[in-house]
């Protein structure tokens, strides 16, 4: 029986070990391609894992496939699977001293092995009781056991083939045995004492020749890619790569508490997120919240001819400052980090709403300030970052794991406005003073209670931006490497049969660091990092860029006045506030089911079918008031079932198009939508809404939403190369 110190796990999503490590020289099965051999490609070639350590040690007792394969399932890098295709990878001579390199991505603790097998047919699988029989030693005779350390990157080891040992195919298997599991041994507890631990193996095909014998050329580089070529220089292993000093911005554990904090990470950065966007989120109560300030600023005589269409005042410049503002959030990501982004930029939102108290007793320009400008800037730069940080711990769900961080956006206003609507009228007293068509509140206890909500509303949100702030970090940076490195081609022959260096040339193969380094996500990212500016070359982002334009375009307006239109048929404020909150859990569950539906697939047949929806609903919204309140109610529910889905696409769309790297600039940059919508919009809904009406506004949005599927026809999601 183990006993593992588990950290609990976010139920909805598979807590999945990222990659590790790989054997890179000799070169293992499934790591190959990355060579120029023309062999499968396995983009998981660094998760060799037995399946995981439960697997391995609570079902399977402690086994293992030979070359990191489940136990109890297909042996796809061992003879006869895909990856073991037969051919050698490396030539040595008898006797010789080799150098083997292990790219080790996250270090874990713990210890390599080294063992070979002579198998003398590529066709047979090699057993573990062969293997056994050669453990591979040091060359400086310090035994078989080879401790990493903290180190990362490549990590060179000299070993000593066997006395006398030739082969035509022998089997080298290299063993990662982790220490970053709590539990109990024979002379310890603690950190790595078990016995169950994580483990990864390699397996490569490597020929021992007699000396002198000549080394087969057998190796034939791939020459589709341009970055790959054979070069003959003599050349030293590189230098192990040194560690960066640490920076405030991503904190990192030391000692035995690593593998620890990495886990935890990796399991609350999701959980963080949620919390930011439940504060977040809370740009959905204007809908419900302006039927009471709107009220307050007309009975008050601070805006005595303020109507609810003034609203899009607030909803614009919010709107425009995203425009213009939310590509700041990657400058100061990469600046100060993705936590101190989060938390100024979350307490710069909370005290704009905050000030609101103040501003709503002055004048509706002061309003537009605090809980437009203010609160926009705030919103607009927390709004990526804790996305972007969530999707680099999970890059193979992408989609998935930003609908669920936006659920706390979504289900904000679900928890919002009935906590706004009881404190401010809990006597659900319904809108007494009529005019121009328009419903408000004059009862005074009720108007009473108006300023002194926004504050406490700040006071809560900075507390939540803080807790999820702190829950945020980013997953382990990789070490700097070299734009290419140089690996023997054919044969490692740098030492001779007694150590000593040769000066001799050999041949190497050149190869790019992306193809070694690859990030861990879609086959499209491998290809390239798009810079903004050569994003601004592509015709998918303006395909973007407009397709958010018109879905904001064509949801702003009901959005922002959906209880104002309700009022006109239904009067029945509790009613109005539970029907907001239902849609606003519509609006988290829409993010996370069309996130994993964006994942399964694709972006582009997501948002077609979110649009067709959207417009079908939109045009028909006006029908609600023959149905009557209840029709209402499933209606606002189904759209934001609908159209917050697009929020859960667009990120995983733009993080697989234009690469990781300058993602939240690209992103940021497609928000500049915003200040178009922003504009047109407020002017369409006070020009237009007077002419067209309710049921017009919502024809002319349904319409929109239809434009918006004629873009994303026009939509490629596959990344060409250049």
């Amino acid at each position: 029986m183990t006993h593992n110190l588990r950290v609990p796990k976010m139920t909805f999503v598979k807590n999945k070990i990222q990659g590790h490590g790989r054997l890179m020289d000799p070169p293992s099965r499934s790591s190959m391609w990355r060579l120029g051999f023309k062999t499968p490609v396995n983009y998981d070639d660094i998760e060799l894992y037995c399946g995981g350590i439960s697997r391995q040690w609570e079902k399977n007792h402690g086994k293992c496939g030979i070359c990191g394969d489940p136990y109890d399932g297909p042996r796809e890098n061992e003879a006869g699977g895909k990856y073991a295709t037969g051919i050698i990878s490396r030539y040595y001579h008898k006797d010789q001293i080799i150098t083997v390199d292990v790219d080790l991505k996250n270090n874990h603790l713990g210890w390599f092995e080294f063992r070979l097998c002579p198998n003398n047919n590529v066709k047979k699988p090699a057993t573990q009781e062969c293997l056994d029989k050669y453990l591979l030693q040091r060359a400086d005779g310090s035994g078989s056991h080879i401790k990493i350390g903290r180190k990362t990157g490549h990590i060179y080891t000299k070993l000593r083939l066997p006395a006398g040992l030739t082969c035509s195919q022998c089997v080298l298997q290299w063993k990662y045995h982790t220490g970053n599991t709590w539990g109990k041994g024979d002379n310890c507890v603690g950190m790595g004492c078990s016995e169950a631990q994580e483990e990864f193996y390699g397996c490569a095909d490597i020929g021992i020749l007699d000396k002198g014998a000549p080394i087969p050329s057998t190796i034939r580089p791939r020459t589709r890619r341009p970055h790959i070529r054979i070069t003959t220089s003599h050349v030293r292993k590189p230098s192990q790569p040194t560690r960066r000093p640490a920076s405030f911005k991503n904190c990192h554990a030391i000692g035995s508490w690593v593998g620890i904090y990495d886990t935890w990470c990796k399991d609350f950065c999701p959980k963080g997120g949620i919390i930011v966007h439940l504060a977040l989120g809370s740009s959905y109560i204007i809908g419900n919240f302006s039927t009471y300030f709107i009220s307050y600023m007309r009975m008050r005589n601070v805006s005595p001819d303020i109507q609810y269409t003034d609203t899009i005042w607030i909803v614009s410049v919010g709107t425009i400052t995203t425009g213009f503002t939310m590509f700041l959030s990657g400058i100061l990501e990469k600046r100060l980090g993705s936590r101190i982004t989060i938390l100024l930029a979350g307490w710069l939102m909370s005290g704009g709403l905050a000030l609101t108290y103040f501003s709503i007793k002055k004048s509706f320009l002061m309003l537009l300030f605090s809980y437009g400008f203010l609160y926009g800037i705030g919103n607009s730069i927390a709004y990526p970052v804790s996305i972007n940080c969530v999707m680099k711990w999970f890059p193979k769900k992408e989609g998935t794991v930003a609908g669920i961080v936006l659920t706390g956006y979504g289900v904000a206003s679900f928890i919002w406005n009935p906590f706004i609507t009881l404190y401010i009228n809990p006597e659900n007293e319904i809108p007494d003073f009529h005019i121009n068509g328009e419903d408000y509140f004059s009862q005074k206890e009720l108007l009473d209670r108006i300023p002194s909500c926004f504050l406490v509303l700040g006071i809560i949100f900075s507390v939540f931006t803080f807790v999820g702030g702190m829950l945020n970090c980013t997953p382990p940076s990789e070490e700097k490497i070299p734009d290419t490195i140089l690996l023997p081609l054919t044969k490692n022959a740098d030492h001779d049969e007694n150590g000593e260096e040769e000066d001799e040339d050999e041949e190497h193969i050149e190869y790019d660091r992306q193809l070694i380094h690859k990030p861990e996500t879609k086959k499209e990212s491998l290809e390239r990092e798009i810079t903004p500016k050569m994003a601004l070359k592509t015709r998918q982002f303006y395909l973007l860029w407009l397709i958010l334009l018109f879905l904001n375009q064509s949801t702003d307006f009901f959005s922002s006045l959906y209880k104002a239109y309700g009022q006109t048929f239904i009067h029945n404020d509790y009613f109005l506030a539970m029907i907001g909150a239902l849609g606003s859990v519509g609006n988290a569950i829409s993010r996370l089911m069309w996130g994993f539906i964006g994942d399964k697939i694709s972006f582009k047949w997501s948002m077609l079918i979110l649009s067709i929806i959207l417009a079908v609903l939109l045009c028909s919204l006006s029908l609600t008031e023959l149905g009557g309140q209840y029709m209402y109610g499933l209606w606002v529910v189904l759209l934001y079932l609908t159209f917050p889905g697009t929020f859960a696409l667009l990120p995983a769309a733009t993080h697989r198009y234009f690469g990781k790297r300058y993602y939240l600039i690209i992103y940021g940059m497609l928000f500049s939508t915003h200040v178009v919508s922003g504009s047109v919009g407020c002017l369409l809904a006070i020009k237009l809404k007077p002419i067209l009406e309710w049921h017009g506004m919502f024809l002319l949005s349904g319409g929109m939403a239809a434009v918006c599927m004629v873009f994303t026809l026009m939509y490629n999601e596959k990344c060409k190369e250049k």
